[in-house]
Order: C-alpha cells, then structure tokens, then sequence
C-alpha cells in the first residue's frame, strides 16, 4: 500500500499543468523522427560521434533525443554521440546583411569598412529628413556601432567553445581523427543561428532543425524535419511566432539555464533563482519529452 506521502506526490504530478500543447507534441512526432532518418542517411546508416545543441531553446531535446540514440546504438551496436551545448548570440542586423550578400564571414576590420559607409550614407539622408531630432542620429550611431562590437566579441567566444569540442572529440574519436559533429535545433527560421556555429567551428557543420519556417531561411528544407509556414495554418494556436511552449514566456524557466548577456562567457548558467515551481516545471518538461522519444523511438528498431 502507497503511503501518504507517495499518494501526495503522484496527485500532484498527475495536476502538474503540462509544459507542451498539442500542436508541440504533433510537432515534435513528426520533425524529430524526420530528422533522425535525415542524420542516419547524412552519416551513412551511422550515428555522429558527437550532438551539439544550440543553448539555450534546443537545450531541452537531449531528453527527447536521449531514448532514441540509445535504441539506434543498442539494435546498430554503436556508441551514442557524445552531448555538448553550445551559446550562440545573434550577429547585430548589419553585419548578417553584409555576409548574406558575400555569403562569407567578414573580419571585423572588413565589415567595419561596410558599416561606416552605411551610417555615413544614413546620416547624410537624414540630416535632409525629420526622422531625427537634433542628436538623436549620435545615439543611433552609438547603438549601431555598440551591437556591431558585440557580435565580434561575441563571436570570439564562441570559437574558444567551439575549440573546446572539437578538440576533446579528437581526444576520444578513433585513430585520433577528426569526429563527426552534427548540430541539432529545436527551431530555424532564418538560418542565423546555423551560421554562426559554422563560423564559431571554422567549417561548415550539418545542421538539422526539428522544425522550421521556408520563408527567407538559409538552412534547406531537407535539413529541417518538418517545414512549417507562417502563413498557413500550421502555425503554433499558443502563440503567433510559432514558438514551442518551453521556448516562450514563463515556460522558459522549464530549460533549467538561462543565456545571460555576459557574452565572455562560453556557458549558460544555472538559474540561480528558481522557485519550487521551476523545478517542477524542469522536471515535467524533461518528463514529457522523454516519453515522446521513448515513443519515437520505435520507430527505429
């Protein structure tokens, strides 16, 4: 007979408000179980040696993941990939314009170049306009130029993790070679985050996105489990950008880590601040996608 206590505990999980809706759950079905057949083809019947996801929003599918590499390895008889975690920022919105269009990563000091004539060129047409009050293009500047450092900085950090991996990989891969990596991406919907990760490794790593949306998107639709459009009816009913539930508003707290905006730091930190409801959302997320990955992973026996 379950004690009081035991009794307490399973009435209370059963309560718990579910992290996932339905559209999540339908989601995840579908684009996590096309995108493991798309890795399994993309490396050759094999797993890689290694998973990176992208901190902080994708952080959560390791345990979605987890249940489903382990059957692959168990029936191919092969090792899981090893797990790391990567914090990538978005590049200010200059800079990603001038590499869309040299479809290259640019040196500070290039882009830079690029950079200056755009202000200069902006200021010269709003000194003739009233868009800007007296000084407020001095502000502008200021901020433009403040985001445009941030993202070389940023990305200086990055590479250093970047190096991290990929060296501790050469460390356990056989015959001290290079390992195969693959990033692994709760959402894309403009390919930035994918580039950037190319850029922190110095090589281009295949990335794959559970879902994502095929309008301006750099990342192909083969690479993504399930193309979604946003301006269709297949957009997430709980919120208009399309978003999973643990990526949006309160249910962030669920992921466990947080991004700060400390950008010399290559790792998310711990929420130092979480409630006793964080935790029990933590722990039902985790749960619930757990229980989808058991699931999908039937379909790889």
């Amino acid at each position: 007979m379950k004690n009081n206590f035991e009794s307490q505990f399973n009435q209370k999980k059963q309560t718990t408000e579910n992290i996932l809706n339905e559209w999540d759950k339908k989601i995840l079905l579908e684009g996590c179980k096309n995108v493991v057949t798309k890795i399994l083809s993309e490396f050759n019947g094999k797993l890689p040696d290694a998973i990176v996801y992208p901190d902080t929003s994708a952080r959560p599918l390791y345990y979605l993941l987890d249940p489903i590499f382990s059957e692959i390895a168990k029936n191919k008889k092969i090792n899981k990939p090893k797990i790391f975690f990567l914090k990538v920022h978005g590049p200010d919105r200059n800079t990603s314009v001038y590499e869309s269009t040299e479809e290259r990563e640019l040196g500070k000091e290039e882009a830079e170049v690029f950079l200056l004539k755009e202000l200069a060129r902006n200021r010269s047409l709003y000194s003739h306009s009233n868009l800007f009050a007296e000084g407020e293009y001095d502000e502008y500047e200021k901020n433009q130029k403040d985001d445009f450092n941030r993202t070389f900085e940023k990305r200086h950090t990055e590479k250093e993790r970047a190096i991290e991996i990929d060296n501790y990989n050469q460390k356990i891969s056989e015959n001290d070679t290079k390992a195969n990596i693959a990033v692994i991406d709760e959402y894309s919907s403009n390919g930035h985050t994918s580039k950037e990760i190319n850029y922190a490794f110095g090589y281009e790593v295949p990335y794959f996105s559970i879902f994502g949306s095929k309008e301006d998107n750099y990342v192909p639709g083969e690479n993504i489990g399930k193309v979604v459009d946003i301006y269709e009816d297949d957009r997430n009913p709980a919120n208009e950008k399309m978003k999973l539930s643990y990526s949006m508003g309160e249910s962030k707290k669920a992921i466990g880590v947080e991004k700060d905006s400390n950008i010399n730091s290559r790792y998310s930190e711990i929420n130092k601040n979480q409630t006793k409801d964080d935790k029990e959302k933590i722990a039902k997320l985790r749960q619930e996608m757990k229980e989808l990955g058991m699931q999908i992973s039937q379909n790889f026996k």
